[in-house]
């Protein structure tokens, strides 16, 4: 039942066949582009967002936010999933994001895929696609995340094309409930990589409570990508971008 930090997805210890394997999103498989709305500036990225709130709605920022381009957030993952696929590992992703349409268009479960798709990403998932509309932060505020800083109505617990969303809830107890609502057989060992500490935590006493051989990997690549704070003027730029026509520019053009 052990939790260890790694920097690179090269770091990992050999992983047995009839493991299944997790993969969070957001700074553990995939990242964006342009450092301003990444989770390593929240102030800069939440006065930007803001600035799009307060002039064009939350959908717009919505849509910014998720339409934002991205990255696979290193080579070595690529290596790494080829790997467990080629061995006959079941993969899948385990994102804390939200679910539901928070715009006219597309959910945000299928903007997660589409972004996934683009990127070659792809898991051999053992999770049927499931909706528990009784699961969100209404109904069982006891599991909602300390980080969680927006409730979104009509957004509840899904997977959805090999990708279990957990909606801002403790990802131990929605894994669990997933699991026991699909009647799978209980896997004999969980791999888990993401780059919260405390989801990892949350799984580690699911697996001790279902008797499930548990091995987390504290993921911190992001770590290594940002080496300062964001140029001032261009911060400044972006969020008039954001004020005036709801967009978010290319750091590369500016």
């Amino acid at each position: 039942m052990s939790i260890r930090r790694i920097d690179s997805y090269a770091q990992v210890d050999p992983i047995p066949s009839e493991a299944w394997v997790g993969f969070d999103l957001d700074d553990t498989v995939f990242i964006q582009k342009d450092r301003i709305i990444r989770n390593h500036y929240p102030v800069e990225r939440e006065a930007l967002l803001e600035a799009v709130r307060a002039h064009h709605g939350d959908g717009v920022a919505a849509r910014l936010f998720l339409d934002a381009e991205y990255q696979v957030i290193e080579d070595a993952l690529i290596h790494l999933m080829s790997r467990l696929h080629a061995q006959g590992n079941s993969t899948f992703g385990f994102t804390a994001r939200t679910t539901g349409a928070l715009w006219e268009g597309d959910s945000v479960e299928e903007a997660s895929l589409q972004c996934l798709d683009a990127l070659g990403i792809q898991f051999q998932s053992p999770l049927q696609d499931l909706r528990l509309p009784w699961m969100n932060n209404d109904t069982v505020p006891d599991w909602t995340l300390e980080w969680h800083y927006r409730s979104v109505p009509n957004s509840d617990v899904c997977v959805h094309q090999g990708v279990l969303f957990t909606n801002n809830l403790d990802k131990g107890h929605v894994f669990e409930a997933v699991i026991k609502t699909l009647d799978l057989a209980i896997p004999s060992q969980l791999v888990m990589f993401d780059d919260k500490l405390d989801n990892l935590v949350s799984l580690r006493a699911m697996c001790e409570r279902l008797g499930i051989l548990f091995t987390g990997y504290h993921y911190r690549h992001v770590d290594h990508l940002h080496t300062g704070p964001l140029d001032p003027t261009m911060v400044a730029i972006q969020i008039e971008a954001g004020r005036r026509h709801g967009i978010l520019l290319p750091e590369d053009h500016l």
